[in-house]
This record gives structure tokens, sequence and C-alpha cells, in this order.
């Protein structure tokens, strides 16, 4: 003769107790009616009714609260003897039957547009993932949310990290398929480029010590305008060298001035001292007076130059790094 069954204790009674339920999808509708009939079958004490309703009532969320409130009341009223109240459901069938009358037939498209609305709202996730990963997330619920291909795309636009999205933005997409697969590559360029930034340090390190030179009067560094040649190349400069005029050639890569020894002032004062000589052998000295007004001229006419020298030099450098920024891209 078989012993009769013992009734499990709390803590098992704890760990089979149903998952909870906020009424959003029919697949944890489903899953929480399975539990919780397990549940009421394990559970000796729940002896009638009224106290099954009741702890199921008191595991659900959100809508499917909202849904029990009524019933919570009306159970409350039969403990208490209210005349005129009878018990909401006569079984666990009728229970069960309300319940999935009421959450077993949400449409799928509603709950898959609610995860694709919390997937792309999330923020702080956003920049923390790359252009990839969401794309597995987000192919699920697209694929059951039932919008057009408008919509979807611009979901997706709006859900991808933003250091991809301002590469992308002015292009035109007609799906959402599309804009991954442009991110994708796009998020493959920039992890190339991130992946040379190191080497791009090293260049303007060199080339940050060879100006520091050239403003102390000390000749500029030969390897660092040979790391800016191999960067930038030669041969596409419309200009030419400020020091000897060489066309095509910037100053630090002219044949004719990249090995001498430089300064933006000297080779300015050079530059207007040779022109006041000249201007000198031509013309009669005329007083005193006129000799002290033409060596003022002269410095007003270095300063002048010295600061033409210096913009000149400051526009190639916005010229260099331009070309850097754009083959890094």
């Amino acid at each position: 003769m078989s012993s009769p069954a013992t009734a499990p204790d709390k803590e098992t009674l704890k760990l089979l107790l149903p998952l909870r339920y906020d009424g959003k999808t029919v697949i944890e509708c489903d899953r929480f009616l399975s539990q919780l009939r397990i549940y009421w079958l394990i559970n000796m004490s729940l002896t009638t009714i009224e106290l099954k309703v009741q702890v199921a009532l008191s595991l659900l969320d959100g809508d499917a609260r909202a849904w029990a409130t009524p019933y919570f009341a009306q159970l409350a009223s039969v403990q208490m003897g209210v005349q005129g109240v009878t018990t909401p459901f006569r079984d666990e069938a009728a229970f069960t039957a309300a319940f999935k009358a009421r959450f077993g037939n949400l449409d799928d498209e509603a709950a898959a547009q609610v995860e694709l609305a919390k997937l792309c709202a999330d923020k702080s996730v956003r920049e923390k993932r790359t252009a990839a990963e969401f794309s597995a997330l987000f192919k699920g619920p697209a694929d059951r949310s039932g919008y057009g291909d408008l919509e979807l795309r611009d979901k997706y636009l709006s859900g991808i990290p933003s250091h991809v999205y301002r590469k992308i933005e002015l292009e035109t997409f007609t799906t959402w398929r599309a804009a991954e697969k442009r991110a994708t590559e796009v998020e493959q360029i920039l992890d190339i480029s991130r992946a040379h930034w190191p080497e791009l340090n090293n260049f303007f390190s060199a080339r940050g010590r060879g100006h520091g030179g050239a403003r102390g009067g000390a000749p500029q560094s030969h390897g660092a305008s040979a790391s800016i040649n191999a960067a930038v190349g030669k041969g596409d400069f419309p200009g030419s060298c400020f020091g000897c005029g060489k066309q095509g050639y910037r100053h630090f890569e002219c044949p004719n001035c990249k090995d001498k020894p430089y300064t933006k002032r000297a080779d300015a004062r050079a530059t207007v001292a040779s022109g006041s000589t000249q201007a000198a052998t031509s013309a009669p000295i005329a007083s005193s007076s006129a000799s002290t007004s033409t060596a003022s001229a002269k410095s007003d006419s270095s300063e002048l130059a010295d600061l033409i020298a210096q913009m000149k030099s400051m526009r190639e450098e916005l010229e260099h790094y331009r070309a850097l920024k754009e083959e890094s891209f």
C-alpha cells in the first residue's frame, strides 16, 4: 500500500510560483496559464476556487492587473459576506476561459511594434552596440510588426550608433535592409580608419615638433617633412613655394628650399631687403630725412611680409589636415 504524497514545503512552492504577467503578449499568456495550472495542482493549501483565483490575480502587472482589479473587489466582498455578491468564477476552467478571452487573442503585430519602439528608444544602449548588433535585434520584431518599408527604414536609422548615422544621413534608402547594408559597410570603414589612428598620431606629433623648431628659428625636421609627403603626396598643389616661387610645390617639399635653414621672419625680411636694395641703386639719395622715412617704411613692409608668410603657412597646414581627414575616411 503506497503512502500518501506529502505536500511540498514553502521553498519548493516559491520555486513553482508562476512568472508574473503584464498582459503584453500571447506567448507569455499561454506560459502563465500553464505554470498556474501546475501551481494549483501542487499547492494543497489552495482548497477553494476563491483562493486559487486570488493567487492568480496577485501575480498580474500592468494591463493584466487593470483587468484583474474588479475581480479583486468582488472576491473581497465575497470574503466579507456581502449579500448579493457571488464568486467571480465557479471553477478553474471558468477562470482560464475568461483569462484567455482577454489576453489569448492579442495582436502579435502590436506586440512587435511595442518591442521595436523600446529597442529604438533605448538611447543609453544605442552608442554601446554596433550597427550589426542592432540589426540582429531589429530583424525579428521588424518581420512581425506589419510596418511598411519606409516606416521600418526610419526606425532602423533612428536606432543605429550616431557616428554611423552621421555618415549616411544624406543618403537615400527605400528599405531598412538597404540602410542596414550601407550602415554595415560604413561601420567597417570606420573600424579600419580607427585602427590607423596611432599612425596618424605619430605623424602629427612629428609634424608638431618640426613646426616648433621653425618658430624657434631652427631648421624644420626632415623626418616630419618626409612623413607629410608620404601622407599627402606631391604633384597636386595648385600654388607655388612662397620661399622661392617654384610652381607646384609647397615650401616644405620644395627642392630649392626644404634643406635650407629657415625661419619665416628671416625669409620675409630677406625678400623685403632685396626689393629695397634694388630701389636704392636706381634712385638718388635725397636727404637724411628721406633715409629715415625709408627705414621706417622698410620696417612696416617687413612686418607686413612676415604676416603674409605666416598666413600662407597656416593655409598650407589646413590643406594638409583636410587631405588627411579625407584619406582616413
